[in-house]
Order: C-alpha cells, then sequence, then structure tokens
C-alpha cells in the first residue's frame, strides 16, 4: 500500500509545474476553462454542503490528489469554484459532492456536466452502485481541454444553404 502511495505521489508531481497552487478562482465561464497559468474550474450545485475537485493521471480509478473547496472562499450563489495553476490541458478530474443525504454519506464522485472531452467508459452499462457497501464510483472522467483554435485566413465556402447539411 504504501508503495502506491509513493507511485501516485510521483505520478502527480510529474502532472504539475513548479508554478502548482490553488486560489479562489472565478464562478463564470462555468466549467474547467484553460486560463494563463492553469485553469478555472466551476460548477453549479444547489444541493452540494461540500465540494472537491479529484485530479486522476489518465483514465485511472483513483484520484492523485483531491482538493476540497472551502463554501466561505470557493462558491459564490450556487456556483462552487477554484483556480489550479500549474497544471496544463489533457489533465483529468471529476467532483465529488457530498450533501444532507445520508445515502451519500461518502460523496458520490461525478463527471462535470459542463466538460467538452471525458475519457473512460469503454464498459458502458456498469451501474454507479454494486453493492450496498460500494461507494458510489464513475466510470467516466473529464477532461481539461484547450478549445481554442486559429482559424488563420479561412473563408466561407460561398455554398447555397440548400447545398450543405
Amino acid at each position: 500500500m504504501e508503495k502506491e502511495k509513493r507511485n501516485y505521489r510521483e505520478q502527480f508531481l510529474d502532472s504539475v509545474n513548479v508554478e502548482f497552487s490553488i486560489t479562489r478562482g472565478h464562478p463564470l465561464p462555468i466549467g474547467a476553462t484553460v486560463v494563463r497559468g492553469g485553469v478555472n474550474f466551476s460548477v453549479i450545485s444547489s444541493a452540494a454542503t461540500t465540494l472537491s475537485i479529484q485530479l486522476f493521471d489518465g483514465c485511472s480509478r483513483e484520484p492523485l490528489v483531491e482538493f476540497p473547496l472551502d463554501p466561505h472562499i470557493n462558491k459564490t450563489g450556487h456556483i462552487w469554484h477554484a483556480h489550479i495553476s500549474g497544471i496544463d490541458p489533457g489533465i483529468t478530474y471529476s467532483w465529488k459532492v457530498y450533501t444532507d443525504d445520508p445515502l451519500l454519506s461518502g460523496g458520490m464522485q461525478v463527471i462535470d456536466p459542463y466538460a467538452k472531452v471525458t475519457c473512460g467508459g469503454e464498459r458502458w452499462g456498469n451501474p454507479l452502485k454494486t453493492t450496498r457497501d460500494d461507494d458510489f464510483k464513475i466510470y467516466r472522467l473529464s477532461a481539461v481541454t484547450d478549445d481554442t483554435f486559429d482559424w488563420r485566413n479561412d473563408q466561407p465556402l460561398g455554398l447555397p444553404l440548400q447545398d450543405t447539411i
């Protein structure tokens, strides 16, 4: 078990750079947005009493690290948000939501409903909860993507509307 923890630690340290830090972030835009120096994470949840961001190495099932958010600092209305400096596009993540519901006392791991890219889910149809004592697990993760695209000198095709799809 100790060896696994060291491996997770080493994998996490390989995923970040020296500018790594977590700050309050901004509530808008919603989702994971690549900004200068890192990624701003934001999600809406009216039911969450506590919320965490979990970072993963690729599509692995075990998080490398979990960052709990403080509702006094990282929450504006029903929007939870944080900025993580020192991570790059391509890192995978999920939200871990804690509510007052006793069935979810251990928290529920969910993908970002605003994610533009996901990974995992190769085995379609797995239940979220496999046994009474099992934690809720997801089989998909959200991935941070830099969706800027340089259109350069692209021009409209000039086709009549009826000839387009």
